[in-house]
């Protein structure tokens, strides 16, 4: 939200259908990234390709839908005292987070783009013919997801493709597995941030 929002402000600019005037606008480019913490308003704009983590209860509050309508031709559910009960107005003006170097071997290299109390993202680039072995010991499962380029994950002595713009979600009890890429690839990989391999 903007500075100065409250949710008097904010029910104000619903009723009057100006909510812009409360939103923050944040331009990106292919690549950035954005922590978008629980409580936070966000509306993903036209021509985004994105890669939402997010716990699996899958809980959207709509309070704003821009005049757009359901497949029945009539306007979607809106959840506005649902939505004001759990936003955080606290929450202003979220920027483009910077990524920090978070480690490196042979031919892989790995950054964080977003650690919180519930998950941690990297984005891992993995050389040509190069690869990453870990391991999901039931502490945790992860998810591996291609950004470009394309990859495999072996683990369980199953052999799994993951090409561009897919993902794949590694058990925690898979045990040892294995990513690979021959001609090298950008990857995401989540997991819970107690669980580091």
């Amino acid at each position: 939200v903007s500075p100065g929002t409250t949710p008097e402000r904010f029910r104000a600019a619903l009723a009057a259908g100006d909510l812009e005037a409360c939103l923050h606008r944040l331009p990106l480019q292919t690549g950035d990234v954005v922590c978008v913490p629980a409580g936070s308003v966000h509306a993903i704009l036209g021509g985004l390709v994105i890669a939402e983590i997010q716990q699996n209860s899958n809980t959207t509050y709509r309070v704003y839908d821009w005049g757009r309508v359901g497949d029945d031709g009539r306007p979607r559910p809106l959840h506005v005292d649902h939505a004001l009960a759990v936003i955080n107005f606290d929450q202003v003006e979220p920027g483009i987070a910077r990524p920090e170097p978070a480690w490196q071997a042979s031919g892989v290299a790995a950054e964080t783009l977003c650690r919180t109390t519930r998950f941690v993202t990297e984005r891992v680039r993995i050389g040509a013919g190069a690869g990453f072995a870990g391991a999901c010991a039931g502490d945790t499962l992860e998810i591996w997801g291609a950004e470009a380029g394309d990859a495999w994950v072996e683990g369980g002595g199953v052999m799994e493709p993951l090409p561009a713009a897919s993902f794949l979600l590694l058990p925690a009890a898979m045990g040892p597995y294995r990513v690979g890429c021959e001609a090298g690839a950008t990857l995401l990989r989540t997991f819970l941030p107690e669980a580091v391999s």
